[in-house]
């Protein structure tokens, strides 16, 4: 594969320069991810609006999400939602001239600086959310070291008919191309991962982004907003102080309490609460109140966190119980150090390391939360806090950019030359990226790679370049590889 040449700029420090840094694409996965939806917002005519649903990415011309369910002023709306980066982008693109965003019910943008309010081609005024105005700068810090570039991950809903264009490609330079791409986007992911790292160090950019994982899509981004303001380090000084029989409670009380989950886990009363569940949260509370000064700024927005729509065993509540379970299981561990050890003494052989992995973060559960996902009832079922796919994900797209980090500033090919095979064995899900590409390829493709975190980042590289945009009549994989091996890409099929 060759070595991996990165260049890693320095974290921005101010708030200006982390505004700078999120453009309006970021913006728009954010809301894709749901980051928005079910919270109590003010807009600028001073009205609350809650987000109940995202809707329909629109790709083509018109506002940039179709049909959003929104409550405001208490009733509940169909509209459509568009997204700047900047307020004044509304009139810089003449959306108020246009009676196609005349549906827009919201209007969605990072700063404000249009100096007055927005309104569309009837004169009515659109209310707006300013989304900096809702992050803390530590917020708006990780924001800026996670965004993604300059392309907006927007499920592409047409079908295009690629798979006879395809035929005459090789399958060999197939693989090659989805290498070089999947190599490219996770030297991409190591740049903006060491950013971070260059800012908080190591261990706590690993600890973000198991927190990260954790939270899958409904709560990745608060889920690391909450890893952020309490810190490895901000967490071990205060459970320093508390009796290691305890610390395993306490960490769950200072969990739930800066993710805003206290009192009650979420619930508006006690009353679907269970006897063992009522008094599980009155225990976390008396600690909670006890550990709060202590806990300082480190909370995150109110109703960040969402606590329905997941599937159960992915509850919130469980979740970072499980990670206050595994943190004070761990306690005297470096996090780093740990991880390292056990990718470096197992790069050839991918699932013994996988499942060191499985056994190092899901340590042995006992007590309130053996089968329960919430504060509500029993569950028969035990299932673990991180399944192989969690672990296999977080691997690809936290830990494999952090070593690769590493063995750049210690010089060590040897060890980065271990960390791309990896990577190139590392079993890999199916997302809705490398389905929409794959569905379109011929079977003699699918039948000769199996689908690895560097054949899935070379997928989503070319899905983001092509598939995305609708660049279908300019795809480099339909012409640009005729160009680079016109020896073998006479017709096949």
């Amino acid at each position: 594969m060759g070595s991996i040449e990165l260049n890693v700029v320095n974290f921005p420090q101010s708030r200006v320069a982390c505004i700078k840094q999120i453009n309006e694409y970021d913006l728009q996965n954010l809301w894709y991810d749901g980051f928005l939806i079910g919270r109590k917002l003010r807009t600028d005519l001073n009205s609350e609006l809650i987000f109940k649903s995202r809707g329909d990415w629109n790709s083509g011309a018109g506002p940039d999400f179709r049909n959003c369910r929104i409550i405001l002023r208490g009733e509940e709306i169909s509209g459509d939602l568009e997204i700047h980066k900047n307020s004044a982008d509304w009139y810089r693109h003449r959306h108020h001239t246009n009676p196609e965003y005349d549906n827009v019910a919201a209007h969605l943008t990072l700063e404000s600086d249009a100096g007055e309010k927005i309104r569309n081609s009837r004169g009515m005024m659109v209310p707006q959310v300013t989304v900096a105005d809702i992050l803390s700068d530590a917020e708006l810090k990780l924001l800026a070291d996670y965004s993604t570039g300059d392309v907006a991950f927007s499920p592409y809903k047409a079908t295009p008919r690629c798979r006879f264009d395809f035929n005459s490609i090789d399958t060999e330079d197939f693989s090659q191309y989805l290498y070089a791409l999947g190599r490219e986007r996770i030297i991409s992911k190591t740049e903006r991962i060491g950013r971070r790292i260059s800012e908080v160090g190591y261990e706590q950019a690993l600890y973000e982004g198991l927190f990260e994982s954790a939270g899958y899509s409904r709560n990745k981004y608060p889920f690391l907003f909450l890893a952020g303001n309490l810190s490895l380090r901000r967490l071990r000084s205060i459970l320093q102080w508390i009796d290691p029989r305890e610390r395993s409670l306490a960490a769950e009380a200072l969990l739930l309490g800066c993710g805003r989950l206290i009192p009650y886990g979420g619930s508006d009363s006690l009353d679907d609460v269970d006897i063992e569940g009522s008094f599980r949260i009155r225990e976390i509370e008396k600690i909670w109140r006890r550990l709060r000064h202590m806990a300082g700024d480190c909370l995150i927005t109110y109703g960040s966190i969402q606590l329905s729509g997941g599937r159960p065993q992915n509850s919130p509540l469980r979740t970072l119980s499980g990670l206050a379970i595994f943190l004070t299981t761990n306690f005297n561990q470096n996090l780093f150090r740990s991880l390292k050890e056990i990718v470096l003494n197992n790069p050839d052989q991918t699932s013994r390391m996988t499942d060191a992995m499985g056994k190092y973060l899901n340590p042995e559960v006992a007590g309130f939360w053996v089968n329960r996902y919430n504060f509500k009832k029993v569950n028969n079922v035990r299932t673990k806090i991180f399944g192989q796919n969690r672990i296999n994900r977080f691997t690809g797209n936290i830990l494999i950019p952090v070593l690769l980090n590493y063995s750049r500033e210690k010089n060590d090919k040897k060890t980065e030359k271990k960390i791309i095979n990896i990577a190139k064995n590392l079993k890999a899900a199916p997302n809705r990226y490398t389905r929409f590409v794959c569905n379109n390829l011929p079977r003699k493709f699918l039948s000769e790679f199996k689908l690895t975190f560097l054949i899935e980042q070379g997928l989503i590289n070319h899905y983001k370049r092509n598939c995305s945009k609708g660049k279908c009549h300019h795809c480099r994989l339909k012409y640009d590889l005729k160009k680079i091996y016109p020896d073998k890409t006479t017709n096949k099929s």
